[in-house]
């Protein structure tokens, strides 16, 4: 049984990113747990805290989150039922956030699902501020991020951008193995070169990635202009029309890079 989690404000993004998952997912047993954290300021009186006021504040927020989740689990039902899908809501007064950190350890999640704002370009922006906090804070498990605008989920178009000094494990080529099983895809592996040439290493990493992700599945692309990767990436991806991409976030990875740019908050997906 597979565990995903899909945090959600109830906006049209986040009812996307739902749908998605389900259908991403049909056929498969997998339990869904919808989240929705909101926080609470306490009222403040002649300089102390209200505790009273405080708790009816407090019990009239968490009222709305409850029955728009119990609403969104029936609606989600009823519109796209699936036997094998199982769904579970929590609505909590806590930070986004470390409630992601502590939900993805308590119910062993497999897989986080976010909806994004959705672009006509790769140079728009089309990321909420939650789903780049998220991107760029969990490493516990793959981050899926799902603009609006795309629908297709049978014929991704799969870019993965990569340094090429990591060598992949297995369990981290998991989810991307995972969304290449599930699809008729074509995974483009994506790196911009500093030096003009691949070192020895970076040639038997990509040797790796040929072998794990299929060779006739899998194309190289080395794009130069080191200076503005955030540019040569967006420009790739909008000529080749890419539909997901696919960054790590480890250690010293090169999404933690790209992101001082920022790409994480400038990249779009072409729907």
């Amino acid at each position: 049984m597979k565990n995903i989690l899909i945090p959600t404000d109830f906006s049209k993004n986040a009812y996307h990113a739902v749908v998605y998952a389900t259908q991403l997912y049909e056929g498969l047993p997998c339990t869904f747990h919808l989240l929705n954290t909101f926080e609470v300021n306490t009222p403040m009186l002649t300089g102390r805290i209200d505790t009273s006021k405080g708790k009816k504040l407090y019990e009239d927020l968490k009222e709305d989150p409850v029955e728009s989740l119990a609403h969104l689990k029936t609606k989600i039902t009823e519109a796209h039922g699936d036997r094998k899908h199982l769904f579970k809501t929590v609505s909590i007064s806590k930070p986004l956030l470390p409630t992601i950190a502590k939900t993805i350890t308590a119910e062993n999640i497999d897989l986080v699902v976010m909806g994004t704002k959705g672009a006509t370009g790769a140079k728009r922006f089309f990321m909420g501020s939650n789903t780049v906090k998220v991107i760029k804070g969990v490493r516990a498990c793959p981050v899926l991020a799902v603009p609006m605008g795309i629908t297709d989920h049978k014929n991704l178009k799969i870019g993965f951008s990569t340094d090429m000094n990591h060598f992949l494990s297995q369990k981290e080529l998991r989810q991307l193995l995972e969304f290449s099983g599930m699809s008729r895809h074509r995974t483009y592996i994506i790196h911009v070169l500093q030096n003009g040439q691949l070192s020895v290493l970076q040639l038997q990493n990509l040797k790796h990635l040929r072998n794990n992700l299929g060779k006739d599945q899998v194309s190289f692309h080395a794009l130069f202009n080191p200076d503005n990767k955030t540019t040569t990436i967006s420009y790739f991806i909008e000529k080749e029309a890419i539909n997901l991409l696919v960054m790590l976030n480890t250690k010293n990875s090169f999404l933690k890079k790209l992101a001082r740019e920022p790409i994480v908050e400038k990249i779009g997906i072409r729907r």
